[in-house]
């Protein structure tokens, strides 16, 4: 897994970048479990036990290009190149996979989806997913941080609640 570090502009350019709209949805993620610590009467502080599971992330949303429109052959200056995706809520934050600009994307553009070419390793818990824009130099990569959505990473088998079912109820 790629662990490039989001690098900001010192040039400030990546701030002209117009933020990413919308809403981004990471599929294949859910709920944490947790293990607490407990002994013989004495109280000691729970243990949060983090385990890694392997998932796939796909992303969607929208993206409005008046101010910089895609990259293209006759367009190499204030223009979009790709969207970055990262795990932000790691620190450094982590390159998951990049999303490739639609084709005669014009003025806003709805629903841009992306997957990950493979499953890679999330800890499970709470994660934050954000995307960027990346523009060629000077103008850099939006921050992703500006755009994020959250997201729960459930172990693979996760407990089933005490005296609950997996049935659904009628």
């Amino acid at each position: 897994m790629d662990t490039r570090s989001v690098k900001p502009n010192a040039g400030g350019g990546a701030q002209g970048l117009p933020l990413i709209l919308g809403s981004i949805v990471a599929i294949a993620v859910v709920m944490s479990g947790c293990s607490r610590a407990q002994s013989s009467g004495q109280s000691k502080p729970r243990v949060l036990a983090q385990a890694t599971v392997m998932r796939t992330v796909t992303v969607k949303f929208d993206y409005d290009f008046s101010r910089f429109p895609p990259c293209s052959a006759k367009r190499t200056a204030k223009c979009i190149e790709r969207f970055n995706v990262y795990d932000v809520s790691a620190n450094p934050q982590v390159f998951l996979f990049s999303v490739a600009v639609p084709q005669n994307a014009k003025r806003k553009w709805t629903g841009i989806t992306g997957s990950a070419p493979q499953k890679q390793p999330f800890p499970t818990g709470m994660r934050r997913i954000g995307v960027s824009a990346v523009a060629p130099p000077p103008n850099g990569e939006s921050d992703p941080n500006q755009c994020v959505t959250f997201a729960q990473v459930l172990p693979d088998n996760p407990a089933v609640p005490a005296g609950g079912s997996t049935a659904p109820k009628k």
